[in-house]
């Protein structure tokens, strides 16, 4: 009866606060594993505990510590194994319109403005009728023939870390 295999892996990309990653070590059907995030504060196993796919929610940026006891559940014995990571900091986004929220079905396209931190190729403007102008590297609303009624327009930012967060929708 072999000790459970206990090495740890992550899913591609960041660990972001206030996002969610996965870990994992290999399956072993004859095994149950125990996950754990220490400090605690830093994160919660959300989903999958018990087995070897794990989902974890970050809460907080900083050092942290993914742990996995492995235990064979015939023999009880165990192994386990610990993941140093550093959870970056997610951005915090802001988007107040510096435009007119009114406009009607005949007006021209206008240039979306009012977002911070506004750092080109790091925000994104997103909702239907946006687009982004490469002529003028700027993205833009386009009321033209739209029918009446309230079009959310959401900006979203990744920091340097590749962590990125939405502002609340600008209607």
């Amino acid at each position: 009866h072999p000790l459970p295999v206990t090495t740890i892996t992550s899913a591609t990309g960041p660990d972001c606060e206030l996002h969610s990653k996965s870990f994992q070590t290999p399956a072993d059907p004859g095994s149950s594993f125990n996950w754990s995030v220490s400090p605690s504060s830093r994160g919660t196993v959300s989903t999958g505990q018990g087995t070897s796919n794990v989902s974890v929610d970050w809460l907080t940026a900083g050092a942290a510590t993914i742990a996995v006891t492995g235990t064979n559940n015939t023999t009880g014995c165990n192994s386990s194994s610990t993941f140093p990571l550093t959870v970056n900091p997610s951005p915090k986004p802001s988007f107040t319109a510096c435009f007119d929220v009114v406009t009607t079905p005949g007006a021209r396209k206008f240039v979306l403005r009012g977002a911070t931190p506004w750092v080109p190729g790091s925000g994104v403007f997103s909702g239907n009728r946006v687009s982004y102008n490469t002529a003028n590297s700027q993205y833009e609303f386009d009321p033209s023939g739209a029918p009446a009624g309230s079009y959310p327009v959401t900006y979203t930012y990744t920091n340097t870390y590749g962590c990125d967060a939405a502002a609340s929708p600008v209607t």
